[in-house]
């Protein structure tokens, strides 16, 4: 099974130029024979103001409220029983159209306008052109007056060609209780949507890998000064002066550890992988952390997925 990360810059605080590059990405990848292809977290419409390329103290309150009606005015919407694409039913008939799955990262808003909640969350669009929703659970401090944490609903791996997939989102790769409960019900691969300030993607992959004893894809952001929109709200006070805000260094290891491909860093690029179960299989006769050896009789993991 053929699998890619579009390792791409999003045009900041913009929906319709970042679905746009998305798509691009998506339809290079088919004519590759891709089956899925990942994309970084919150890729649309791009990462909110982060510590990694802002100047200190720059970010006055004037200047935060007016990102974040921009970022929830470009949003994607909230699916609904009625709309549950929330925007995306471009990109979910293009997925159809060219037979695979893709996982993409997005600023979610719940609520009308300005006021509503926002959510960075990840989005499944299948083969069928259907979608499934999950918000991640975990926020950094400097996220936390942008965004509202999510709970645990949707936190479920999905099956495809033959192997399980968990997707996880920044700090959950991390987070041990995240891992295990998604990894208690069978995972085969990581799909790994980062953001901004992880420091060594391709230890977080190796070091992810090894011990879950599954394939990992992890997708690292990359931004530039040219990404970032000359109307975007106090640009020229708070962006640092450098053209790469954001390197990149999205990787695929394998699962005993090793790297199936070397970080690309600096530069967009799409990283290819084709995947064996066989493999996992076999990695997994010398231990099984989460399945033969995870010791149910001992060990449990519960999900609340209704908050109690």
């Amino acid at each position: 099974m053929r699998v890619a990360i579009a390792q791409v810059a999003p045009i900041l605080g913009d929906r319709e130029a970042s679905v746009a590059r998305v798509a691009s990405c998506m339809a290079e990848a088919a004519r590759e024979q891709t089956r899925l292809i990942l994309f970084a977290q919150t890729q649309v419409p791009g990462p909110l103001p982060d510590p990694e390329f802002l100047r200190p103290g720059s970010l006055d309150s004037i200047t935060h409220g007016r990102l974040r009606a921009r970022f929830a005015r470009e949003a994607l919407n909230s699916p609904t029983r009625h709309k549950p694409l929330g925007g995306l039913e471009n990109l979910a008939s293009l997925a159809r159209d060219l037979g695979l799955v893709c996982v993409l990262g997005g600023i979610e808003r719940e609520g009308a306008g300005a006021g509503g909640k926002l959510f960075s969350s990840a989005v499944v669009l299948d083969e069928g052109g259907g979608a499934t929703w999950r918000r991640r659970t975990i926020l950094k401090p400097s996220e936390r007056t942008f965004l509202n944490p999510g709970d645990a609903r949707g936190l479920a791996p999905f099956e495809y060609a033959g192997l399980r997939f968990g997707v996880v989102l920044g700090p959950e790769a991390r987070s041990p209780l995240t891992r295990a409960a998604l990894a208690a019900q069978g995972v085969d691969v990581w799909l790994v949507l980062e953001g901004p300030g992880l420091p060594a993607p391709s230890a977080q992959a190796a070091w992810l890998a090894a011990d879950g004893v599954a394939y990992v894809l992890l997708a690292a952001p990359i931004l530039r000064a040219g990404d970032i929109p000359l109307d975007l709200p106090g640009r020229e006070h708070w962006l640092l002066p450098a053209e790469l805000l954001l390197p990149g260094g999205s990787t695929i290891a394998s699962p005993r550890g090793a790297l199936l491909h070397r970080p690309a860093y600096s530069r967009e690029a799409i990283l290819y992988a084709d995947l064996d179960p066989e493999q996992v299989a076999q990695a997994r006769l010398e231990f099984d952390p989460y399945g033969f050896d995870a010791r149910p009789d001992l060990f449990e993991a519960r999900i609340l997925r209704t908050p109690e």
